[in-house]
């Protein structure tokens, strides 16, 4: 007869295990940071670039502890951006302690992707086939990756401007006499596709088609995302009078593009031809003093013709906005992290949607891009999708 031994930890016994389970996670942590700061040194201003989500390295240091004898997958844990629920006062939309990442915006020339060294390939190789499944050609379909939010979306073209900067790099060099930084370069390219790829999480196939199943809100993230890092791009806020914003509401077009045309028709009277991408928001508050509709986006204008435009998108869109704390009618600073700002003016995007849907009784966009932005949205994406890609 077989007797049972299996018995219940005492209480003491559990705090001692999850102690040991606490130290080895913590131990974990420290060698990859010691292995981060060890790729982090080879190029200066890598740390500008946020590449790494802090708590979440901490999560994933944990778990390969605890779960390495299975290889368990890592799952990730997603930001989510809750609006407030009395936000009458707005505080600035560029904080102080942001972090401030060096300008991407040469990592997406066409010059660059023409010189490319060569780099180690990443195999993809497929697992054995369980029995019944996709018969016909023997293996499963890979399933391509869906970046759910900005916050995602932002890591990884972070990423991916890192990498394009180390390709253009490796193409200035000569491969005869400068092996060493070479080397070096393509260490940090090798650690930036692994990072990458643990953000991506599961799937690890290309990033999911644009036209078909990449939501609106991510798409125009990366409108924004790409217009911010071109020359002469400014945040801008408007806080809409009244009259403006019942107008916008009203008008056939939506009112964003009925927004849109009247912003570029007054810069068009200051003779400023402008690229321009924004998102409509409510402001959540009781106060009927102003009109809750407002919109945060990004502008192309001559760095000292901010004061001029200000003034003329005031008098265009809120001349009869009453200021109320520190919220100005039409506000335009530089943009310090290209990352966070689209993130902030895509924060609301399908609440701006539901409310605008209640209010004018259809389905209306809360967003807005030009044409130039679109392109280099699309083209932004599909650049990302370079880090998931065999020819990467």
């Amino acid at each position: 007869m077989q007797h049972n031994t299996t018995r219940k930890l005492s209480p003491v016994e559990i705090e001692a295990y999850k102690q040991r389970l606490i130290e080895g996670a913590e131990e974990s942590r420290r060698a990859q940071l010691q292995d981060r700061r060890r790729v982090e040194a080879l190029f200066d201003g890598f740390r500008d670039c946020e590449p790494v989500d802090e708590e979440l390295e901490a999560e994933l240091a944990a778990l390969d502890s605890l779960l390495s004898d299975t290889k368990a997958r890592r799952e990730h844990s997603q930001a989510v951006t809750k609006p407030a629920s009395h936000e009458e006062y707005e505080p600035s939309f560029l904080p102080a302690n942001a972090s401030k990442p060096k300008d991407w915006g040469a990592f997406s020339s066409p010059g660059s992707g023409s010189r490319k060294r060569s780099l180690a390939k990443k195999s993809a190789e497929s697992a054995p086939t369980p029995p019944g499944v996709d018969a016909k050609n023997g293996k499963r379909r890979t399933a391509s990756i869906r970046l759910p939010n900005a916050h995602k979306a932002g890591l990884l073209a972070n990423f991916q401007g890192m990498r394009e900067q180390g390709v253009a790099a490796i193409s200035e060099l000569d491969p005869d006499l400068d092996h060493e930084q070479i080397s070096q370069i393509e260490a940090k390219i090798s650690f930036i596709d692994r990072v990458a790829q643990s953000y991506a999480g599961k799937g690890s196939g290309k990033l999911a088609d644009w036209s078909k199943h990449v939501p609106a809100e991510i798409k125009q993230f990366f409108r924004l995302l790409w217009l911010a890092r071109q020359t002469d791009a400014v945040a801008v806020t408007i806080r809409l009078d009244h009259r403006t914003a019942t107008r916008a509401l009203d008008a056939k077009r939506g009112p964003a593009n009925h927004l849109a045309g009247i912003i570029q028709r007054t810069l068009a009277k200051l003779g400023i031809s402008t690229d321009l991408a924004f998102n409509l928001e409510y402001t959540h508050g009781a106060s009927t003093g102003n009109h809750p509709l407002h919109l945060h986006g990004i502008v192309r204008i001559p760095i000292d013709r901010i004061e001029e435009v200000r003034l003329a998108l005031r008098s265009a869109l809120a001349e009869g906005y009453r200021q109320r704390f520190n919220n100005l009618a039409v506000h335009i600073e530089a943009i310090n992290n290209p990352r966070w700002w689209a993130g902030y003016c895509t924060k609301e995007h399908e609440i701006s949607a539901d409310i605008l849907k209640k209010a004018r009784g259809k389905r209306t966009v809360p967003d807005y891009a030009c044409d130039s932005a679109r392109d280099g949205g699309k083209t932004l994406y599909e650049c990302v999708g370079e880090l998931f890609s065999d020819e990467g």
